[in-house]
């Protein structure tokens, strides 16, 4: 049995998800139905459909169904309704998703079984398969580039906050992914996935620093600490000082240099952003340093920004309020997938968490919580830091955390070349007599197999037998976010004005 994805239509939400997941999809059409066990239906393409995918699960197959494709198969009617972010039952397969930021229409369907009832994903069983429904638009929660102030849970009264993507972009990845655990579980079949990280690293650490504000003495005090730790860490340099690009950043080994920016500043225009990083970049070249990368001020991401970012040809760019807290990608310009992969970084820097009057304790308690939340997942940890906030001490922290052993530390660009590779990558699995083996050749990869509530890390270089590989229970998180954290609070629109004023000085 062929383990490939089935996906009906051309969507950038399924395609992203399943890129970044390392899934093997291919686009399928009716007469190549019985070559995928598991179908993703964002829409019917036709009349031909709706029988022949119905036949499909009646033959022990399960299908995907977004909400209109699900009312043209079924003349369904739906209680729409607008949802700003929901938080998961508790007890629930999705419960480490915690607070789940989404904007958009939800279709609610009365169903007997829900995989979680806040979401409203139903299972139905149909002849000896089933049907999931997804009960909103996928494209468009991906698409929505819109940012928004947020509150980031920690164990205090005070949370510290970001102007940060508006949709929970990385929470939204990880509830389609539990989805498609399901889905495989349902017909008792593996889900395979390429490893996120290269040979079998468990976690990868990346350390970003944003100079602006910094002098000579707060750059060489945090370049020495990461030279301690063997830390690739890479500066994003304001290039207002050309003194100190020649000084200091020019003579940085076992470092990269990025380009932050010349004015502090990202302006709605293409022209004027495109100027910005032209000036920084021609600095940059004058002093020896040519970077591959780009991470915007403040985080900040439009359309003609990143219009600016390709056409000045860096290999990748890092702005939160596009994404945070997820697995890189590339975004949509003009209908067509950039050239620029977006690296997505935890948006809470150290200067956040003074302005909400963290301690040093409490920092140290905050970003060790956040490192192994996300280690917990699968995910990386990304942490930034402006070396003018003259809290080293914290970073050292979290640098004497990282198990070097099974902790992938690569620098920005090393990290974006090597998901360049692995986006390009395909594989197709399959599954005869008990065991699973790849029809390609990848002897160096390992792929994330799911089953039954359990995984296992490994390569397919050979054939492997399900039974004989080592099982681990699925790692369970459990999160303390609640919905009182987009309440809006006071303090909210202090740090607004505060943001809004910082941006027209520069």
């Amino acid at each position: 049995m062929k383990l490939s994805i089935g996906l009906r239509s051309a969507n950038y939400g399924w395609e992203r998800i399943l890129k970044q997941e390392g899934c093997s999809y291919l686009y399928l059409s009716l007469p190549e139905l019985n070559d995928f066990p598991i179908i993703i239906i964002p829409a019917l393409k036709d009349k031909q459909d709706k029988e022949a995918i119905l036949e499909h699960v009646s033959d022990g197959k399960v299908a995907i169904l977004e909400p209109r494709a699900y009312r043209e198969m079924f003349k369904a009617r739906f209680k729409k309704r607008k949802v700003k972010y929901l938080v998961p039952e508790e007890d629930s397969c999705l419960q480490h998703l915690g607070l789940t930021d989404i904007f958009c229409d939800f279709y609610d369907l009365k169903s007997i079984n829900y995989l979680d009832r806040t979401f409203k994903i139903s299972i139905e069983s149909y002849g000896n398969g089933y049907i999931i429904l997804l009960p909103f638009d996928l494209n468009s929660v991906l698409m929505n580039s819109d940012s928004r102030r947020k509150r980031f849970y920690a164990e205090r009264s005070e949370l510290p906050s970001e102007q940060v993507s508006k949709v929970s972009k990385g929470k939204i990845r990880q509830l389609v992914v539990q989805i498609l655990k399901y889905a495989h579980d349902l017909i008792n079949i593996p889900f395979v996935r390429r490893w996120y990280y290269p040979a079998d690293h468990k976690n990868a650490f990346l350390f970003r620093l944003d100079t602006d504000y910094c002098s000579k003495e707060d750059a060489m005090s945090v370049y020495e600490l990461c030279s301690d730790y063997q830390i690739k860490a890479t500066w994003f340099v304001d290039t207002v000082s050309p003194e100190r690009l020649k000084e200091v950043y020019a003579g940085f080994e076992l470092q990269e240099i990025g380009l932050h920016c010349f004015r502090h500043k990202v302006f709605p225009d293409y022209q004027s952003n495109y100027d910005n990083l032209k000036t920084g970049l021609d600095k940059l070249n004058k002093v020896g340093i040519h970077p591959h990368g780009f991470a915007a001020p403040f985080g900040s991401w439009n359309i003609n920004l990143a219009k600016a970012i390709e056409d000045l040809e860096f290999d990748y760019s890092s702005e939160f309020s596009l994404d945070y807290d997820d697995l890189p990608f590339y975004p949509i310009i003009d209908n067509n997938y950039s050239t620029v992969l977006q690296i997505p970084i935890h948006p809470i820097s150290i200067g956040r968490l003074l302005r909400s009057h963290f301690s040093g304790k409490e920092m140290k308690a905050y970003y060790k919580m956040v490192l192994e939340n996300e280690f917990a997942l699968h995910q990386p940890a990304l942490f930034y830091y402006h070396p003018h906030r003259q809290k080293n001490e914290v970073i050292e922290f979290i640098f004497s955390l990282i198990d070097k052993e099974s902790t992938w530390q690569p620098s920005f660009s090393e990290y974006a070349e090597w998901w360049q590779q692995r986006w390009k990558k395909t594989h197709t699995t399959r599954l005869e007599d008990g065991k699973l083996f790849c029809e390609d050749k990848h002897d160096e990869d390992f792929f994330l197999i799911s089953n039954n509530g359990k995984e296992t890390l490994t390569k397919l270089n050979i054939a492997k037998r399900l039974a004989e590989l080592d099982w681990e229970e699925f790692p369970k998180g459990i999160s303390k976010e609640r919905k009182q954290m987009r309440r809006l609070h006071w303090r909210d629109l202090l740090y607004n004005f505060e943001s809004m004023k910082g941006r027209m000085q520069r």
